[in-house]
């Protein structure tokens, strides 16, 4: 067997493993690579796309991620991709810095018992587990030995998420400051929900051709991590550089990057199919705020109608004629 063959083999046996993973790193990636902001999300960048003086290549990559085939035909025949494609399928979902599992098991009430209850709840499609084994995670575990650990929940821009997982949250990332330069987190979920700005992902993606997602981090009870404390006025409240005073209740300002680190990640898809199904739903169902504007223009127009003059005299002409007729007979 020759190493391209045991190279697609070993791909293959990866893929089956969890292919639900493989599914993500390669959403994941896609929603970077498809932004109109391409040239700053897609980090890291494939290797093998960036020649000697460290220029990147995107339109190859583009036309190369643009020939690979569904997992599901990849794993049927291993041999429908070129060497090039399969090469940057295997730097997809082979990354090493960090793993990644398909929590089928867990719920997201499983993490609300452990952030506390969100003032509204939608239930994500996936959930996926995260692990990290590299310099920062052991710098993170340092500190989990000698501080408590709290879980925060952060929402962004779909076509962020592939540098998040992989550099991690950085603070220099922070653009909106209201209460200090920092990671904003929440322990309420439906806190980050808005911030959580959907984006395409590729042609053959199994979780949806429209993702959203929110990272549920870990965190680390120190002072750098600014917070509200309860009935006390502390330092802990207030971040550097605030405009507008202390950090909110359920609130994180994270003022130092080493101090948070990615756990579960919750999508949020939206399917060609399920829209197709709604195309059956009566229109009231699709669209009730619309239904419910044009009755109510409908009540007002017979309202209208029943008060003016014109027909008021016509009501009274149709009646009286029709009792004058039914009195003769």
């Amino acid at each position: 067997m020759d190493d391209d063959s045991s190279i697609r083999q070993s791909l293959v046996r990866q893929i089956t493993q969890d292919e639900m993973a493989a599914e993500f790193r390669l959403a994941m990636f896609s929603a970077a690579l498809l932004s109109y902001r391409r040239g700053s999300c897609v980090l890291p960048f494939p290797p093998s796309f960036v020649d000697k003086d460290g220029n990147k290549d995107l339109s190859r990559l583009e036309d190369v991620f643009h020939q690979l085939v569904s997992l599901q035909d990849f794993i049927g025949d291993p041999l429908l991709l070129t060497s090039e494609a399969l090469s940057l399928l295997c730097w997809i979902v082979s990354d090493k810095s960090f793993s990644v599992k398909y929590a089928k098991d867990c719920q997201l009430k499983e993490l609300e018992s452990m952030t506390g209850r969100a003032s509204f709840t939608v239930q994500p499609d996936y959930i996926f587990e995260l692990d990290y084994q590299n310099t920062r995670s052991k710098k993170f575990a340092e500190y989990a030995e000698k501080y408590d650990v709290k879980l925060g929940y952060h929402g962004s821009r779909m076509d962020n998420f592939h540098s998040i997982l992989h550099n991690g949250l950085q603070v220099h990332m922070t653009k909106n400051a209201l209460f200090g330069e920092g990671i904003y987190l929440s322990e309420d979920f439906s806190v980050t929900l808005p911030y959580s700005k959907p984006g395409n992902v590729w042609r053959h993606s199994k979780l949806g051709h429209q993702l959203s997602c929110i990272v549920v981090c870990k965190i680390i009870d120190h002072p750098l991590v600014k917070c509200k404390i309860d009935n006390i006025k502390s330092k802990r409240s207030r971040a550097k550089d605030t405009q507008a005073g202390d950090v909110p209740e359920k609130y994180f300002v994270v003022t130092s990057s080493e101090m948070v680190q990615p756990r579960y990640m919750l999508v949020f898809g939206q399917k060609k199919s399920k829209e197709r199904k709604q195309n059956h739903k009566w229109i009231f169902m699709k669209y009730p705020v619309a239904s419910i504007l044009c009755l109510y223009a409908v009540f007002l127009f017979f309202m209208g109608l029943w008060k003016s003059n014109r027909f008021q005299m016509f009501l009274r002409r149709y009646w009286v004629d029709r009792f004058v007729t039914e009195s003769d007979h």
